[in-house]
């Protein structure tokens, strides 16, 4: 589900800003209609796609909405058994998100970010994309937030499967 299309981090190692231009998110409306549509025809994962997907919503200027507006969105949706993110920058990962990830079971506990910023961002390299100016917002992103988000999530792993355990045993014991 492309939920946008273009990047405006202009990183010094990608094309994607001169193929696919600038940042613009798609109306929430017009992806609601598109996930009803999907869910119609029997689809139970969905995975939410665009160059930068974290950024969702921020330029759409007479809305304030962002990329957990859009997943509550889709977590309406009870066909979608699994809802997975790809393409986070790790400068984007807000609180919220980690905490919606971390409390609703059909958001896979999974963050695709492409090495190459995982690495840039947490050795603070400059010339590396955002403003065109030679540094890149998440050159600021300090290493003990990269390694808190990784904390978290191996906790949601492990009270997922807990919980998945204690749902089995109760099952055998009926």
């Amino acid at each position: 589900l492309r939920i946008s299309e273009g990047c405006n981090n202009c990183c010094t190692y990608c094309a994607i800003p001169l193929i696919r231009g600038s940042f613009r998110s798609r109306p929430l409306e017009e992806i609601e209609i598109e996930a009803t549509e999907l869910e119609k025809n029997g689809v139970k994962e969905i995975v939410v796609i665009s160059q930068d997907t974290t950024r969702y919503g921020t330029d759409i200027k007479d809305k304030n909405i962002n990329i957990c507006d859009l997943l509550k969105m889709l977590l309406s949706h009870k066909g979608f058994l699994y809802i997975r993110l790809l393409y986070l920058y790790p400068d984007e990962i807000s609180d919220d998100l980690l905490y919606l990830i971390g409390s609703e079971p059909r958001l896979t506990p999974y963050f695709d970010i492409p090495i190459q910023n995982f690495l840039l961002y947490s050795r603070r390299k400059p010339n590396h994309g955002g403003s065109g100016l030679g540094n890149h917002k998440g050159a600021s992103t300090p290493l003990w937030r990269i390694l808190i988000m990784k904390k978290f999530m191996k906790n949601i792993l492990n009270t997922r499967q807990r919980r998945e355990a204690e749902v089995q045993a109760n099952t055998a014991k009926a």
